[in-house]
């Protein structure tokens, strides 16, 4: 039988580097045996004299043979609704959840396909070991579109109380008083990379969890929140996500594939990027990515600073490698500040700015360039790329249209490199 210890978070001690705490226990400590190597000595432990070297022999004889048994793996099944996860637990069909749960380092837990983990609001599951969800090469039985993992986040009881987000005397104050704030899933950077995967999973109202960035000053929330993990995830999907579906942040530098995302949906100045990524990636060569997936926003969201837009995908100071998306159906497309790597194969439709651009990202002497290219670009308004501030950018086959109020490039103070573009028609400033 599997152990489950219970835990805690204390708002009023987030670690701020973190933005969540983490408490672990101790075990009591044990006794110490002493004086083995001397015959005429007495134990200070328990007072008697040492073994003899005839007892030492069966001890030793009796160890070889307990060596020779073997010890089967101890596992449970849809055992922990709340606490912690110690060893290797497997949840399958329905499992309902009565509070937060955390998976502890070096203990796994596999989630079938097919099965459905409800959660009350407000509450998490953070990652600390392993997490193998719908994929059977890290040992669950294999998820598909007709078969995913569903996460299903719960209402509040009671929508008029403040959930433990709201903590205004932390060390970082953090004001959100939302009831259901908190909900979500997080995986730390100490994750077992070879034995964790998400394969078909769905998250579905869950409103985020916070976690503080460093990068960027200030409090995020996420549905899905990679801390530092580098994992693969595939056939991820998101309906009725208050804030970012994802977040990526401290060097984190997950592959994402052929999943679905949507614009957050909070009606309480929360709502976010699908995607956030604040110094995700590790270099230029091990980038955080994303490929093969759609983008859905607001259609009724406009441009201009009163408009009400958001890009579907930010990133600032980070690595990243974008391709084969489908972005349509909202105001903006992706913006990129200080960061490097690739936006290539993919179809950005939207009213306002495609793709902006600012600044650039720096390893030591180095000055790296954003490459966007092969890409199919229609805005309403906006212009296809822009490079502002500093920008560092190559673009190179892209067919860019559109732009009643706009240009095909947009560029102010930036270094941009133009090969082979096919722009027109376009009806404001070419």
């Amino acid at each position: 039988m599997n152990r489950c210890v219970r835990g805690s978070f204390d708002v009023s001690e987030i670690d701020t580097s973190n933005g969540l705490r983490y408490y672990g226990w101790r075990k009591k400590p044990h006794s110490v045996i002493s004086g083995l190597g001397n015959a005429d000595t007495v134990d200070t432990v328990s007072k008697s004299r040492p073994f003899s070297s005839l007892s030492l022999v069966t001890i030793l004889l009796l160890s070889l043979m307990v060596g020779m048994v073997t010890v089967p793996t101890v596992s449970a099944n849809n055992e922990t609704k709340a606490g912690i996860v110690v060893g290797t637990e497997t949840w399958s069909g329905t499992h309902t959840l009565t509070g937060n749960v955390t998976v502890a380092e070096g203990a796994k837990l596999v989630i079938n396909a097919g099965t459905t983990v409800n959660v009350p609001a407000g509450k998490y599951l953070q990652i600390r070991g392993a997490i193998c969800a719908g994929d059977a090469a890290c040992g669950a039985t294999q998820g598909s579109t007709s078969s995913p993992v569903r996460f299903l986040w719960g209402t509040p009881a009671d929508s008029t109380a403040y959930g433990w987000c709201y903590s205004p005397g932390g060390q970082v104050p953090l004001y959100n008083q939302d009831a259901a704030c908190g909900g979500g899933m997080i995986v730390r950077d100490t994750i077992d990379e070879a034995l964790t995967s998400l394969n078909f999973v769905h998250f579905e109202k869950a409103y985020g969890i916070p976690i503080y960035s460093a990068n960027a000053q200030k409090w995020l929330f996420g549905a899905l929140i990679f801390d530092g993990a580098s994992m693969d995830a595939n056939g991820l999907s998101f309906t009725d996500i208050n804030t970012s579906n994802i977040i990526a942040v401290n060097a984190a530098s997950p592959t994402i594939t052929n999943s679905a995302f949507t614009l957050g949906v909070d009606e309480q100045s929360y709502k976010a990027a699908s995607i956030q990524a604040y110094g995700a990636g590790l270099g230029i060569l091990s980038t955080m990515q994303v490929a093969d997936s759609t983008f859905t926003g607001d259609t009724e969201a406009q441009c201009g600073n009163q408009g009400g837009g958001f890009s579907v995908v930010y990133t600032e100071d980070s690595y990243i490698r974008l391709d084969r998306l489908d972005i349509s159906d909202n105001a903006y497309g992706v913006f990129m500040r200080g960061t490097s790597g690739w936006l290539t194969n993919s179809t950005v439709d939207t009213l306002c700015n495609a793709i902006d651009t600012n600044s650039f990202k720096q390893t030591g002497d180095i000055q790296h360039m954003l490459y966007i290219d092969d890409n199919e670009i229609t805005t309403g308004e906006g212009a296809g790329i822009t490079a502002y501030d500093g920008a560092r950018v190559s673009a190179t086959g892209n067919t860019i249209s559109g732009a009643s109020s706009g240009s095909g490039f947009g560029i102010r103070s930036s270094y941009v490199e133009i090969y082979n573009n096919d722009i027109g028609p376009i009806e404001g400033y070419k």
